[in-house]
């Protein structure tokens, strides 16, 4: 089975995931926009575990391979990191687009897709604890969880995390720890 032809059954099977009728159990409001810690919960468990196995095989290990067939490995990276942003339609396209091409990168130094679905699935982890953290712990006068405090709750963990884990990826390539 092709490559992405996995990432098409894995992307077909998170999309059909019958989220909607979970509905009146977590008042969802769309897999990650969950208004509940059990819909944040079950959001996480997709995008934790099933999202980045789909999204890896289909942009890093179907479209930049292919597209490395016509154009040089950076524009490749582009291409598909431009396309990774676009799917997640948001204002955060932008950062998504710097994570893909971080992405691209690092499965070309490794030409191992497994790095990639980890990195990506870690990423999903921190974003998914910490919508799970504002909906335990965050106090709010209102129903709706002001975007401040959640900003400055995620930076405060995500921003060292984030710098750590720069630099211990850049250590392990460096080192060569995940070539074969």
């Amino acid at each position: 089975m092709t490559t992405f032809a996995r990432g098409l059954i894995i992307f077909a099977v998170v999309n059909f995931l019958p989220v909607d009728q979970l509905g009146s159990m977590t008042q969802s409001n769309g897999l990650m926009g969950q208004t509940t810690l059990v819909g944040a919960i079950i959001g996480g468990i997709v995008a934790v575990f099933l999202a980045p196995l789909a999204e890896e095989f289909i942009f890093r290990g179907f479209l930049f391979t292919k597209f490395q067939v016509m154009f040089s490995v950076w524009t490749s990276m582009i291409f598909s990191s431009l396309l990774f942003g676009a799917i997640h339609f948001s204002i955060s396209s932008i950062t998504t687009f710097l994570f893909g091409l971080s992405m691209c990168i690092v499965f070309y130094k490794t030409k191992n897709l497994a790095i990639p679905i980890l990195l990506h699935a870690l990423n999903n982890a921190f974003v998914s604890i910490i919508s799970i953290y504002s909906k335990l712990f965050v106090s709010s006068s209102s129903e709706e969880i002001s975007l401040n405090e959640v900003s400055q709750q995620f930076y405060t963990i995500a921003l060292p995390c984030f710098v750590v884990s720069m630099v211990l990826a850049y250590y392990l390539i460096k080192k060569r720890f995940f070539y074969s």
